[in-house]
């Protein structure tokens, strides 16, 4: 009976206000003169409480969709390998199967780079530091939106 009323709690309450992403950003070596300072590494949905696994094996994924942001991609997503068709699919797939919306794969891509684009347009990165991977994890909310933190 409990695990009834907490189901229907955690669908009706916690779910609102418990989904976020994490937008990943990679600080890239000072010895790497070829990437630029800063890389989205990828954009992670987070639930405290459910973790929804969406089926990927009936995606499909068009590499030609993201033709119109490829130079974008190319220049701004971090990789440490070769950016292929590969590359992205896996990419998106990671994003895909916990995602709390469906998007395409041209939606995906779009969002973490507007965000990213937004961090780099603010320079958001005075306050935080990055982990021992070089990396920082920005939440933002389910409507792609930061959140605001106040300062005591």
């Amino acid at each position: 009976m409990f695990g009834f009323f907490f189901n229907l709690l955690n669908e009706y309450y916690f779910n609102k206000r418990y989904y976020f992403y994490y937008l990943c950003i990679k600080k890239n070596s000072d010895f790497d003169k070829n990437k630029l300072k800063y890389q989205v590494k990828g954009l992670y949905p987070q639930s405290f409480f459910t973790v929804k696994h969406n089926n990927t094996n009936n995606v499909s994924f068009d590499i030609k969709k993201l033709q119109p942001i490829k130079d974008k991609l190319d220049k701004y997503w971090y990789c440490n390998g070769e950016k292929d068709c590969y590359f992205y699919q896996s990419q998106y797939f990671k994003f895909y199967e916990k995602a709390f919306t469906k998007y395409t794969e041209l939606d995906y891509f779009n969002i973490a780079l507007k965000l990213f684009e937004e961090v780099m347009k603010n320079n958001n990165f005075q306050d935080r530091t990055f982990n021992e991977n070089r990396e920082i994890y920005i939440p933002v909310d389910v409507k792609f939106k930061f959140f605001k933190f106040e300062k005591k």
